[in-house]
This record gives C-alpha cells, structure tokens and sequence, in this order.
C-alpha cells in the first residue's frame, strides 16, 4: 500500500511539474524578462524543496524530479532565448539596426499610456533616391548605415530613434526638449559631406534632409495620427524649402486635403470627360 501511495504522490508530482513548465513557457512566450525571472523562481524553489527532502530523509526517490527540474530550466532558457531574439527581429530594422515600423508603434502606444508630452519628428532624406540610383544599392545601404550612425550619436539617449521606411526617419522626443533645435542638429549632421568606400574607391555626396513634427498631446493623441501629422508638417519642409523643420498646424492639414480633393477632382474629370474647351473672342476696338 505503501509502494502505491507513492507511485501514486510521484504521478501527482509529475503531472503538476509539467503544468508549472507548460504555464512558465506560456509567461517567457509572452513576456521574456518577467517569464524568465517567474520561471526561474519557481523552479528553483522546487530544486531547493527537494533537496532539503532528499538530504533531510536521506531518501533519494525524489533525485528523477530534481533532474527533470535542471532540465527544465536548460530547456526554458534555450526556448526563451529563441523567443527574445524572434521578438527582437520583429521590431528591428534589418538594415540601420534601428527600431522598425512596429517597434516604432509599441513604442509610442507606451508613451501615450504615460500621459507626459513628447514630440514625433519625421526625418526624410531629400536627394537619397537619386544618389542611390545613381551609385547603386549596396552604396546606398552603406550611406543609411552610415547616416543612421551620425544621427544615432548626435541624439544619444536624449530620444528615441527608428527607421519609419526607405529613406524616412522617425524622431521620438521628451517634451522637456527643444523639438526644433534637436531636429536642426540631427538635419545638420546629415547634410554633412559624406564619404564611402567601394572597391576601393572613394564617393563622396551630399544628402539633403527635412523634419516635420507633431506634438502629443496638442495635435492628437493618437498613435497614427501623430505619426501622419508629423508627415504632413515634413511634407510641407520639402515642398516650400524655406526652412529644414516645420511644425505641424490645422491649416497644413488642410491645404493638403485640398490638394488631394482637387487632384481627385482632376483625375475623375478626366476620366468621365468633364473637361471642354471654351474659346475667348478676341476684338479689336480700332
């Protein structure tokens, strides 16, 4: 009966140590660092638990368990390992090392929750298409990492740095900064002359640059919307070219839906033929 009841304590032991394992891959899958420290804790305290049995009783049934506990945490700490890095390069830009699209939102969704003022300024990179077609793509790749560097040291820890896509860069601030003065220093440092090596030859270019910036929460307080308004403000830098950093404003806004209404408008005329041709007499009162 004896030999039973401990067959049977063993099974119980078993089922529930595979249940602790399953629910400490579910915490790691969900969130690595607070996973790993819940896992490890826990599974440490179960080997802890069993080795006061063992060495308190002098018995040794328990030594399967304590084996299947160090398997455990090698086990957990290569899976969770694969699922940081997974998490990581989902969020990282293969390219600038920077963080990406998504990283960028996860990020600013953070700052909102928080409440506390911050600026998006959206960086574009005026002339990098045409230098990149003309000195081709492994040059061009070269220069954004390069670019990306010289932005990188220039803002420091002061603010949050991501590749928005292509040539475009988006900016995160505090709002204890001065937007403006940080984004004249980062447009600064990219029109600086920069040089390449390939194939042991020198090129040598210059690279235009322009920011727009949103502000949390004046101009909205969503993500996108932050993000599209900074755009604007960026897009109205490149298209009046009288100064590197604009601010964005309602009247921005919209001139551009202006723009695309009349544009709109254009396209269907054409398409359906509303368009004629209205001659204006001409005379001469001699």
């Amino acid at each position: 009966m004896m030999y039973l009841n401990k067959i049977g304590a063993n099974a119980y032991n078993g089922v529930l140590m595979a249940f602790q394992f399953v629910a400490c891959l579910i915490m790691v899958k969900t969130d690595y660092i607070w996973g790993m420290i819940f896992s490890y804790a826990l599974i440490i305290g179960g080997i802890a638990n069993i080795l006061y049995i063992m060495l308190r009783f002098h018995s040794y049934s328990a030594l399967p368990g304590l084996c299947n506990m160090l398997i455990y945490i090698v086990t957990l700490s290569l899976l969770g390992h694969q699922f940081y890095i997974r998490d990581r390069e989902s969020v990282t830009d293969y390219l600038t090392g920077l963080e990406n699209l998504r990283g960028l939102f996860q990020y600013l969704q953070k700052k909102v929750e928080k409440k506390d003022p911050f600026y998006v300024i959206y960086i574009d990179l005026g002339n990098f298409k045409l230098i990149n077609d003309s000195y081709g793509h492994t040059y061009g790749d070269r220069l954004l990492k390069l670019i990306t560097k010289r932005m990188s040291q220039v803002i420091g820890r002061e603010g949050f740095l991501s590749r928005f896509g292509g040539d475009e860069f988006v900016l995160v601030l505090d709002g204890k900064y001065d937007a403006e003065e940080e984004a004249q220093r980062v447009i600064s440092a990219i029109r600086e002359k920069v040089s390449v090596t390939m194939d042991e030859v020198k090129i040598e270019c210059y690279l235009n640059a322009y920011a727009g910036i949103s502000k949390y929460p004046d101009d909205s307080t969503d993500v996108e919307t932050l993000i599209k308004y900074a755009d604007i403000a960026m897009f109205q830098t490149t298209k009046e070219k009288k100064a590197m950093v604009s601010f964005f404003d309602d009247e921005m806004r919209k001139n551009l839906e202006w723009e695309l209404e009349m544009e709109n408008l254009i396209k269907e005329g054409l398409l359906y033929d509303y368009f004629y041709l209205v001659y204006q007499p001409q005379y001469s009162l001699s």
